[in-house]
């Protein structure tokens, strides 16, 4: 994807990134890209497309786009205009496709408004309209539309679900098989304070109970990728009473035995690396609880800017919103960008979102273009219980990576086709291979495995085919016949993956499963170690999307990190194309390999944010313990587009004090990461002591 901003020139752009107004953004030949808009529409654009974004309309000027336009709440829709014809659509789904002044719009869902100088026309779901110059449209019945978006015509493409945001899902004991009712949030104050690259994210919320009889309550609350939970915090008799963040079983047995004497504790359990759960009782008939969950993220910046995103599309509606950056001084020496409902005040050190009945469309996204950033830096916090202290160190690597030249994706998608789950599960599946083999682009290769009991490529019968939708079609239906059933073993899939890519420029194997081995290597020590070993002589990266809400995240999570690659998440079918999207993102963007960060010996339990790999716009960090000084320097090489770079020194100048106090809490995350993805009852006395320095 090109885009270019008014007087500019045409610029290279990847995931993430706030376009402005006035932006043009262009796909190239089997390109394709989502866009979502303020107003929570989101806009899919098909290879060789261009569009402009204007304050209150997206023009096209060539090619195709699917659109998926939102409820209308209170402000106006946004127009799609193409030439003079304008379209406008609430609560639809639509494609619109031009060819020099000639256009078609296809309603999939709903209903659209397409007005000329020569009228108006109303597009019903299943209608197609032709539009010519000097002739009258043509509207028409479309018994078949062939589907390009891989599966969007079909459902909603799905935004973040509100995954930074509590809610609790109340169960009147009263009366027992009455489904669980989620409660209104009467108000949400979100805070957040940034500096220097990490982000710390206050979520405060009430919540408001209208029945009439008291209830029990479970709140559920999912982090984003990679943060750590910083404090959780439970309104008791109107006071806020600081909680633990414990596993799962000590947090089940403390709870009954403080609800049998009457003392509600403020407990949070771990359900897997990002989703925490919490049990409230009571919340009284008419009455209100207020919960307070902050978290930390590492912001990582690419050529200078960063992003910070608060993911909130999709959350119900909340009576008073407002929202908070708090970036200080430093904030007045950064060249800011955000949504535009928010407001950058006091010269830059802060901005500021406030709501009332706001149901949130789209996201809050923030950009911060720094003047100089540090390849390296260092914090390191002592330790109050006399052990060892904790030490970390971020590296962005400052090598020129408009040196390398972006070549095409060659990846082999590996799906889980055995038993493991229900139909539902099995299909998401399915939907998310499609969704990844319809994202690639044309000049893209790819070869399609079926992993069970005995993995093996079923697409092509050898090498990679050309990501052409004729190819695609043939995979998918290569993929239709394997017969579904036996177990999984998970450890032989990059066997069987590394022999297809061998030998290519840009490699990678992506697995699309629940992460549940049935044969084989059965633990996340024994799997970790396979794939350490299958990738450690191989420029592959290895990604996992994980499908389906069940899936072990956390030992994903880590083989993704082993390997070189990147973790992701799809919970539900809705999420499919967004995330292969960012897959397909990342796939393609260049890369160091074979990296090594030499920081002396004196570092234990040290984690690794990659293991030798590292793409553009990511940076590698390292969370330990240690005994020692640190080093005064650290030397980093490594091998960018096939060619070593040569050893590079870096002065390690530690942060210390109050501003680093967070390192602790990132490294327990890791550490906990990794115990939840080996033998959780083993390690239980581990996973119990991290809760108490995650708290």
């Amino acid at each position: 994807m090109l885009v270019k901003v008014s007087g500019g020139d045409w610029q290279p752009a990847g995931s993430g990134l706030l376009l402005r107004h006035g932006t043009l953004v262009r796909t190239g030949s089997g390109d394709r890209a989502l866009i979502r808009m303020d107003d929570g529409s989101a806009v899919f654009l098909r290879h060789e497309t261009e569009v402009a974004l204007d304050p209150r309309a997206l023009r096209l000027q060539r090619g195709e786009v699917w659109i998926d336009a939102p409820v209308r709440e209170e402000r106006e829709p946004l127009r799609y205009q193409v030439g003079q014809t304008v379209v406008s659509a609430a609560a639809a789904g639509i494609d619109l496709r031009r060819s020099g002044e000639q256009l078609e719009v296809y309603v999939a869902r709903g209903l659209a408004v397409v007005e000329t100088r020569g009228g108006r026309t109303e597009v019903q779901a299943g209608e197609r309209v032709r539009l010519t110059p000097g002739r009258a449209p043509a509207l028409e019945p479309v018994a078949f539309w062939e589907d390009w978006t891989g599966g969007m015509a079909d459902r909603d493409p799905g935004g973040s679900g509100g995954a930074a945001a509590g809610r609790i899902y109340a169960i009147d004991r009263s009366a027992p098989g009455r489904a669980p009712l989620e409660l209104q949030v009467q108000s949400q104050r979100v805070q957040v304070a940034l500096r220097a690259g990490v982000a710390r994210t206050t979520v405060d919320q009430t919540f408001f109970n209208a029945g009439d009889t008291a209830v029990e309550g479970y709140y559920w609350f999912t982090v984003p990728e990679g943060a750590a939970v910083d404090r959780f915090a439970l309104d008791v008799g109107g006071r806020l009473i600081e909680g633990e963040v414990v596993e799962r079983q000590q947090a089940a047995r403390r709870y009954e035995q403080a609800a049998q004497s009457g003392f509600e504790p403020a407990l949070l359990e771990w359900i897997d690396a990002r989703t925490f759960r919490a049990r409230i009782f009571p919340i009284a008939a008419a009455g209100a609880r207020r919960v307070v969950l902050s978290y930390l993220e590492l912001l990582p910046a690419l050529d200078g800017t960063l992003h910070y995103l608060y993911p909130m599309a999709g959350l119900p509606r909340v009576q008073e919103f407002a929202l908070e950056v708090d970036l200080g001084q430093e904030g007045r020496d950064l060249r800011l960008a955000t949504t535009s409902d928010a407001r950058i005040e006091d010269r830059g050190s802060k901005v500021t979102m406030r709501r009332s009945g706001f149901r949130p469309a789209g996201d809050f996204l923030l950009e911060l273009v720094q003047s100089k950033v540090e390849p390296l830096r260092a914090a390191r916090v002592a330790s109050t219980r006399g052990e060892a202290d904790y030490v970390m160190l971020r590296y962005a690597p400052d090598v020129d990576w408009s040196a390398v030249k972006p070549g095409p994706g060659e990846v082999v998608v590996a799906v889980d086709t055995s038993a493991s789950g229900d139909e539902a599960e099995r299909q998401l599946r399915t939907d998310i291979a499609e969704a990844v083999l319809r994202a690639l682009s044309s000049g893209d290769r790819f070869a399609l495995a079926a992993v069970d009991l005995n993995p093996r490529v079923v697409y092509p019968p050898s090498g990679l085919a050309p990501a052409t939708e004729a190819e695609v079609g043939r995979a998918l239906e290569q993929l239709a016949a394997v017969s579904r059933g036996g177990a999984t073993d998970l450890g032989a899939v990059l066997d069987v993956a590394l022999q297809r890519v061998h030998g290519t420029k840009q490699p990678a194997v992506v697995y699309v499963g629940d992460g549940l081995p049935t044969v084989g290597e059965l633990d996340g020590e024994a799997l970790a170690e396979r794939v350490t070993r299958s990738i450690a002589s191989s420029p592959a990266r290895f990604f996992t999307i994980a499908a389906g809400p069940r899936s072990d995240h956390a030992l994903l999570e880590r083989l993704a990190r082993l390997g070189g690659g990147r973790a992701f998440r799809v919970d539900a079918p809705q999420q499919a194309v967004q995330e292969s999207l960012r897959f397909v993102g990342a796939l393609k963007t260049a890369t160091i390999t074979d990296l090594t960060i030499d920081a002396g010996a004196g570092l234990d339990q040290v984690f690794l944010s990659t293991a030798g790999k590292v793409s553009r716009g990511e940076e590698v960090v390292l969370l330990a313990r240690t005994h020692h000084p640190l080093p005064e320097t650290v030397r980093v090489s490594g091998t960018l587009g096939g060619v070593p770079f040569a050893p590079r020194s870096y002065r390690v100048a530690p942060e210390e004090g109050q501003k680093v106090a967070y390192v602790p809490k990132l490294w327990a995350r890791r550490y906990l990461t990794q115990l939840l993805g080996t033998d959780r009852v083993q390690n239980r006395g581990a996973i119990v002591r991290l809760g108490w320095t995650t708290a």
